[in-house]
Protein backbone atom coordinates (compact mmCIF):
# COMPACT_ATOMS: atom_id res chain seq x y z
CA UNK A 1 0.00 0.00 0.00
CA UNK A 2 1.57 3.32 -0.97
CA UNK A 3 0.31 6.55 0.52
CA UNK A 4 -1.74 5.07 3.37
CA UNK A 5 -5.19 6.26 4.22
CA UNK A 6 -4.08 9.87 4.74
CA UNK A 7 -1.59 9.92 1.82
CA UNK A 8 1.20 11.09 4.07
CA UNK A 9 3.95 9.48 2.02
CA UNK A 10 4.05 6.12 3.79
CA UNK A 11 4.76 2.66 2.41
CA UNK A 12 3.42 -0.41 4.21
CA UNK A 13 4.13 -4.09 3.62
CA UNK A 14 1.53 -6.64 4.68
CA UNK A 15 1.69 -10.39 5.08
CA UNK A 16 -0.66 -12.91 3.46
CA UNK A 17 -3.24 -12.23 6.20
CA UNK A 18 -3.17 -8.51 5.37
CA UNK A 19 -1.38 -7.68 8.69
CA UNK A 20 1.09 -4.78 8.40
CA UNK A 21 4.64 -6.01 9.04
CA UNK A 22 6.70 -2.97 7.98
CA UNK A 23 5.88 0.71 7.52
CA UNK A 24 8.16 3.39 6.12
CA UNK A 25 6.97 6.94 6.62
CA UNK A 26 8.27 10.39 7.55
CA UNK A 27 9.02 9.18 11.09
CA UNK A 28 11.20 6.24 9.99
CA UNK A 29 10.71 2.48 9.77
CA UNK A 30 8.39 0.44 11.97
CA UNK A 31 8.79 -3.32 11.67
CA UNK A 32 6.95 -6.04 13.58
CA UNK A 33 8.09 -8.99 11.50
CA UNK A 34 10.86 -10.18 9.22
CA UNK A 35 14.64 -10.21 9.61
CA UNK A 36 17.49 -7.72 9.64
CA UNK A 37 21.11 -8.88 9.59
CA UNK A 38 19.97 -12.39 10.50
CA UNK A 39 18.03 -11.15 13.53
CA UNK A 40 14.36 -12.10 13.67
CA UNK A 41 12.01 -9.16 14.19
CA UNK A 42 8.85 -9.66 16.25
CA UNK A 43 6.37 -7.14 17.64
CA UNK A 44 8.06 -7.11 21.08
CA UNK A 45 11.67 -8.19 20.48
CA UNK A 46 14.47 -8.96 18.06
CA UNK A 47 16.35 -12.21 18.47
CA UNK A 48 19.05 -14.41 17.04
CA UNK A 49 19.78 -17.88 18.35
CA UNK A 50 19.15 -17.54 22.11
CA UNK A 51 19.96 -13.81 22.42
CA UNK A 52 16.87 -11.62 22.81
CA UNK A 53 16.63 -7.83 22.91
CA UNK A 54 13.20 -7.05 24.33
CA UNK A 55 11.20 -3.95 23.54
CA UNK A 56 11.46 -3.01 27.25
CA UNK A 57 15.28 -2.77 26.94
CA UNK A 58 16.09 -6.11 28.55
CA UNK A 59 18.73 -8.23 26.79
CA UNK A 60 19.26 -11.90 27.60
CA UNK A 61 20.78 -15.15 26.44
CA UNK A 62 18.40 -17.80 27.73
CA UNK A 63 19.41 -18.81 31.26
CA UNK A 64 23.09 -17.92 30.68
CA UNK A 65 22.88 -14.14 31.28
CA UNK A 66 20.43 -11.27 31.46
CA UNK A 67 20.69 -7.50 31.79
CA UNK A 68 17.36 -6.12 32.94
CA UNK A 69 16.19 -2.68 31.94
CA UNK A 70 15.84 -1.83 35.65
CA UNK A 71 19.53 -2.55 36.41
CA UNK A 72 19.03 -6.08 37.70
CA UNK A 73 20.55 -9.10 36.02
CA UNK A 74 22.59 -12.26 36.17
CA UNK A 75 25.54 -14.00 34.52
CA UNK A 76 27.16 -17.45 34.73
CA UNK A 77 23.86 -19.31 34.29
CA UNK A 78 22.34 -17.32 37.15
CA UNK A 79 25.12 -18.13 39.64
CA UNK A 80 25.98 -14.44 39.94
CA UNK A 81 22.93 -12.22 40.18
CA UNK A 82 22.06 -8.74 41.37
CA UNK A 83 19.00 -6.64 42.06
CA UNK A 84 18.39 -3.11 40.86
CA UNK A 85 19.12 -1.99 44.43
CA UNK A 86 22.60 -3.59 44.27
CA UNK A 87 22.14 -6.74 46.35
CA UNK A 88 24.49 -9.34 44.83
CA UNK A 89 24.17 -13.11 45.23
CA UNK A 90 27.01 -15.45 44.25
CA UNK A 91 26.59 -19.22 44.19
CA UNK A 92 29.95 -20.96 43.96
CA UNK A 93 33.51 -20.12 44.91
CA UNK A 94 34.69 -16.55 45.46
CA UNK A 95 38.43 -15.90 45.22
CA UNK A 96 39.48 -12.43 46.35
CA UNK A 97 42.95 -11.10 47.20
CA UNK A 98 41.87 -7.50 47.68
CA UNK A 99 38.76 -5.53 48.61
CA UNK A 100 36.56 -4.84 51.61
CA UNK A 101 33.88 -7.00 53.23
CA UNK A 102 31.81 -5.32 55.93
CA UNK A 103 34.68 -3.07 57.00
CA UNK A 104 37.24 -5.90 56.94
CA UNK A 105 40.03 -5.33 54.41
CA UNK A 106 41.14 -8.29 52.31
CA UNK A 107 44.90 -8.22 51.94
CA UNK A 108 46.46 -11.38 50.53
CA UNK A 109 45.56 -14.10 53.03
CA UNK A 110 44.39 -11.73 55.79
CA UNK A 111 41.17 -10.00 56.84
CA UNK A 112 41.89 -6.94 58.96
CA UNK A 113 39.76 -4.31 60.68
CA UNK A 114 41.33 -1.75 63.00
CA UNK A 115 38.06 -0.07 63.97
CA UNK A 116 37.42 -0.01 67.73
CA UNK A 117 33.96 -1.52 67.24
CA UNK A 118 34.94 -4.34 64.86
CA UNK A 119 33.81 -7.85 65.70
CA UNK A 120 33.21 -11.32 64.35
CA UNK A 121 30.02 -12.63 65.93
CA UNK A 122 28.80 -16.21 65.80
CA UNK A 123 25.37 -16.17 67.36
CA UNK A 124 23.13 -19.10 68.32
CA UNK A 125 25.60 -21.89 67.56
CA UNK A 126 23.66 -25.07 68.17
CA UNK A 127 23.67 -28.70 67.18
CA UNK A 128 26.95 -29.79 65.59
CA UNK A 129 28.01 -26.22 64.81
CA UNK A 130 31.40 -25.09 66.01
CA UNK A 131 34.07 -22.44 65.61
CA UNK A 132 37.60 -23.62 65.02
CA UNK A 133 40.85 -21.67 64.92
CA UNK A 134 44.01 -23.77 64.41
CA UNK A 135 42.17 -26.75 65.86
CA UNK A 136 44.62 -29.35 64.56
CA UNK A 137 47.98 -27.58 64.27
CA UNK A 138 49.99 -27.22 67.50
CA UNK A 139 47.14 -25.20 68.89
CA UNK A 140 47.65 -21.46 69.15
CA UNK A 141 43.98 -21.04 70.07
CA UNK A 142 41.37 -23.80 69.99
CA UNK A 143 37.66 -23.22 70.46
CA UNK A 144 34.68 -25.55 70.07
CA UNK A 145 31.02 -25.17 70.74
CA UNK A 146 29.10 -28.14 69.40
CA UNK A 147 26.39 -30.51 70.58
CA UNK A 148 28.56 -31.72 73.45
CA UNK A 149 29.37 -28.09 74.33
CA UNK A 150 33.12 -28.59 74.73
CA UNK A 151 34.77 -25.72 76.63
CA UNK A 152 37.24 -23.27 75.18
CA UNK A 153 40.90 -24.28 75.18
CA UNK A 154 43.73 -21.76 75.14
CA UNK A 155 47.34 -22.91 74.89
CA UNK A 156 50.73 -21.30 74.36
Amino acid sequence: MVGGSSYNGSISVRDASNVIKVTLDRNGITAVGGKIGGWVIASNQISKNSVILGSDGTISNGTKWKLGNDGSGYVANGNVSWTAAGAVTITGTVNATAGIIGGFTISGNKLTNKASDSALIFDSLSGASYLSINENTSTLLAMRADSSRTAIGIQT
